[in-house]
């Protein structure tokens, strides 16, 4: 149990949150007997109440989130409740179903993705982070229903009821074919399966497919801003920011105060942390979507666009990766500036000629998409990349020799292979730089191949007399 100066902290700071963010309680009960019952309970409907008062009809990019309930209906079981609230589409710009035909970024990268009405956001709270004794005291779900999301929260009001209430949250992920979570590959679903177990609520879960929001996150690569926590990718990827939200390693203490005084009135933040939580995954969802598809979002964030295209291409999606790694190319501030809109299909002469500074960032997002198109056969427009990248100043070893390997393969030009792989030689020795193995194997393997070539003239010219 808590510490009475621990109590009195988190008490104080609860009046201080909701002084700022005045909120109007949403449910009101009080616990109720526990059953021993295995069988499914059946709950006492206390039908529908008005939505929450809430200060704004939506909220402004950028801004505070502010997720308005249409609705909200309690079922009351023996020793758990659940609360059903609905929400309507455009609350925040990105609340929106994920539409049919952003989905092959996602099936790309978790085989199995159907349409979202088959889609089911989980989040959980718990008494702790570690331990067999972890208890999960809310468990958060979400889904699309038509064009409206429901979003139900399972709530432990006694610990002998945790059985009762684990086995309809597992009623409830089987019968979805795509589970959503944040982290919930490593501590969601791994600690709701061993309840599962230790409650004899059911055997473990496993997702038939599981899409776990933080791996994209990462994947999606390190922002210098931004972590790669929830409610960080939220402001990174949307705009928004959730205000007064309680910190989640104070939500056990709060389920301790509430065991021990009955006062399910603080509890409230945890609940709108909750729900915050389900709901910003479907926000996310539809963001990374357009990531995945190489469309960008709100913000066409060329790391993400880059995160997403490396994702492609080790999954071998190389149609997929080349869209992504394009637009991330296209949005980089200093490319906007150099290239044409429509690069490089329609920028060649542009490419060549520039030679304007190119950063560190964009270089590498254009070798990326080099590598992509090479990879694809599409030898000419990488020439063009390479081409940039060299003129510009910004070429490695590894440039020239794709550039060289180019000429001789491809155009057919032997002397040009020579003078790019001469010219690379040159300006690694003008700085003091060894020339590596592998260069200097191609301009032996090279002046070779010119010498062959002409003894092969001379000896035609011979025929020929």
């Amino acid at each position: 149990m808590a510490d009475k100066n621990i109590v009195e902290k988190l008490r104080k700071l609860i009046k201080e949150l909701e002084a700022k963010t005045p909120v109007q309680p949403s449910f009101v009960w009080t616990p109720s007997d526990s059953g021993d019952s295995k069988e499914r309970p059946a709950p006492r409907s206390e039908g529908l109440s008005p939505p929450p008062a809430t200060s704004s009809a939506s909220a402004s990019r950028p801004g505070n989130i502010d997720y308005q309930q249409s609705s909200l209906a309690i079922e009351d079981y023996a020793g758990f409740k659940v609360f059903r609230s609905v929400y309507e589409p455009g609350l925040v710009p990105e609340f929106y179903p994920v539409p049919d035909d952003l989905l092959p970024g996602f099936d790309a990268i978790e085989p199995g993705i159907s349409g979202t009405r088959g889609w089911l956001f989980l989040d959980i709270e718990t008494t702790g982070l570690l331990g067999a004794a972890t208890i999960p005291f809310l468990v958060g779900t979400g889904k699309w229903i038509g064009d409206r999301f429901e979003l139900k929260q399972y709530f432990l009001a006694s610990r002998e009821a945790e059985s009762l209430m684990l086995t309809e949250v597992r009623r409830a992920l089987l019968e979805h074919d795509v589970l959503v979570t944040f982290n919930g590959k490593a501590f969601d679903i791994p600690l709701l399966n061993s309840r599962f177990v230790i409650t004899a609520a059911g055997l473990p879960f496993l997702p038939r497919t599981h899409l776990d929001l933080m791996n994209v996150t990462r994947s999606f690569g390190k922002h210098p801003v931004f972590g790669f926590s929830l409610k960080e990718s939220v402001r990174r990827f949307t705009g928004l920011e959730r205000k007064n939200d309680i910190p989640g390693h104070m939500i056990p203490a709060l389920y301790f105060i509430y065991e021990r005084d009955g006062d399910i009135s603080v509890l409230e933040p945890v609940f709108r942390h909750n729900r915050s939580d389900v709901l910003d995954m479907a926000c996310l969802c539809r963001v990374f979507a357009n990531f995945l598809q190489g469309l960008g979002g709100v913000f066409k964030d060329p790391v993400a666009l880059e995160g997403a295209g490396k994702l492609h291409l080790r999954r071998g999606n190389l149609a997929l990766a080349r869209k992504c790694l394009l637009e991330s190319c296209r949005n980089s501030p200093v490319f906007e500036e150099t290239s044409a809109t429509k690069w490089p299909e329609t920028a060649r002469s542009r490419l060549s000629g520039d030679r304007a500074t190119l950063s560190v960032a964009i270089v590498g997002r254009m070798r990326l998409l080099a590598h992509v198109m090479r990879k694809q056969g599409d030898w000419d427009h990488a020439k063009e990349i390479w081409e940039r990248v060299v003129s510009s100043g910004n070429g490695n070893v590894d440039d020239y020799l794709w550039l060289a390997r180019y000429h001789e393969v491809v155009a057919h030009d032997l002397e040009r292979a020579i003078a790019l792989t001469q010219e690379c030689i040159s300006s690694l020795r003008a700085r003091g730089k060894p020339v590596p193995p592998p260069l200097a194997r191609r301009i032996r393997r090279l002046e070779k191949l010119r010498k062959r070539k002409a003894r092969n003239l001379v000896s035609a010219g011979n025929e020929g007399e």
